[in-house]
This record gives C-alpha cells, sequence and structure tokens, in this order.
C-alpha cells in the first residue's frame, strides 16, 4: 500500500469487500435464526463479535480502509452498514487483525456451504465457528450447542 492518503493496493481493496461481505452474510443469517438469533449462536457476547465496527483511524492502513469502507457503503452495495458509516467508522482500536482471523474461519465455512448447495445460508453451528475465531471470543456454556 502507499504511504499517500487514500491510495490502496488491490489485496486491500479485496480484503476490505471479503470483511463487508462476511458481516453481511453473518447479519442476514443470525436473522433467519429468529429473534434470538445472537442467543442461538452459543458464544457470549455474540452480537459484539458478529457485528462489524468499522477501522481503527489512527493507524494509517486502517484510516485508509475506512475511508474506503465508507465509499463502498455509500455507493449502495452494503446497506446494511449505513447506519455505522453515519455514526463512524472509527473503531478506536486496531480491528484488522480480528477480521483476518474471522475471515479465516468463514472463508472455509462459505466455501462448503457453497459445495454443499447452500449458497451463502449458515447454521448457528458455523457462526459460532466464525465468531470463536475472533480474539477473546468464548463459548457461551449456558446454551444448548447443538
Amino acid at each position: 500500500m502507499s504511504t499517500k492518503k487514500g491510495v490502496r493496493s488491490a489485496y486491500d481493496c479485496e480484503l476490505v469487500w471479503d470483511i463487508l461481505d462476511m458481516f453481511r452474510v453473518i447479519h442476514f443469517n443470525v436473522e433467519a435464526l429468529g429473534e434470538n438469533g445472537w442467543d442461538a449462536i452459543g458464544v457470549k457476547n455474540a452480537e459484539r463479535f458478529g457485528k462489524f465496527k468499522g477501522f481503527d483511524h489512527q493507524r494509517e492502513r486502517e484510516s485508509q480502509t475506512a475511508g474506503y469502507t465508507k465509499y463502498l457503503v455509500k455507493s449502495g452495495r452494503w446497506t446494511e452498514q449505513e447506519k455505522l458509516v453515519k455514526k463512524g467508522t472509527n473503531s478506536h482500536r486496531q480491528m484488522l487483525p480480528t477480521y483476518q482471523s474471522m475471515l479465516g474461519a468463514f472463508k472455509p465455512v462459505r466455501r462448503e456451504t457453497v459445495r454443499r448447495g447452500g449458497h451463502s445460508h449458515l447454521s448457528a453451528k458455523d457462526l459460532r465457528k466464525i465468531l470463536l475465531a475472533a480474539p477473546g471470543a468464548q463459548r457461551d456454556e449456558d446454551c444448548d450447542q447443538a
């Protein structure tokens, strides 16, 4: 990535798309689980780990990805993130490592789901696997985790 403000590498652009796609899939699959979708996943504070929080504006790379994210959301593709963009995309803490860890779990789960013909439908177990890849995420032992 260039050090000039606003200039991104193709890799970082693709990474932002992947991150936004991952959170879109999480969002709509949690909705599909019903009113208590977040609770059904079996991760403590699942909603905290399963929602996109933006990027740290104090870190150059994350600040640039935040600007690109804002542009993409305003272009109309990831409308479920409009509320965050209006509020502000500054997470006030480094997020790329967390998102990359989650993507490491998400991509194989999604590939397998698509291979089985499920397009983007993920089960609570699939969602749990993705969220548990986030640093600090823990299983909710009080939840029935079939």
